[in-house]
């Protein structure tokens, strides 16, 4: 006999786990003005500083997911961001110089430039 996955999700979903807190019970910690933001766009953070966001759109989720990841992962963006531009060397030093001269002879800068570029207006928003 086949069992169907949604069956059992159904199963899991009835078992006697407490239901979730209210986002309106649930302390606000933090209050940002995000630019561009249509509607209010709530991020709750669980145990292990997991965000959970609560939008009225795809477009409030996208912005606000974008700005949770950059302030969680900002070092590691810059990093990534130092690594294409071939610039990772004025953060650590002589160590980082010869990565630093293989990714400018890849030229990742004009590749990165030369697909913006060729974005379409939408694609280029969300961006």
């Amino acid at each position: 006999m086949r069992t169907s996955p949604l069956l059992l999700v159904l199963a899991a979903c009835s078992s006697k786990a407490p239901a979730p807190t209210p986002l309106d019970a649930v302390a606000v910690t933090e209050t940002r003005a995000l630019q561009g933001l249509r509607c209010e766009v709530q991020v709750l953070r669980t145990e292990g500083d997991r965000p959970h966001i609560y939008a009225h759109d795809r477009a409030d989720l996208a912005r606000a997911l974008g700005f949770v990841m950059a302030k969680d992962r900002f070092f590691e963006m810059d990093l990534a961001r130092r690594l294409g531009l071939g610039t990772v060397s004025e953060l650590l030093g002589d160590a980082a110089l010869e990565t630093d001269m293989e990714s400018r002879v890849m030229g990742m800068t004009f590749v990165a430039d030369s697909l913006l570029a060729r974005l379409t207006p939408g694609a280029g928003r969300r961006v």
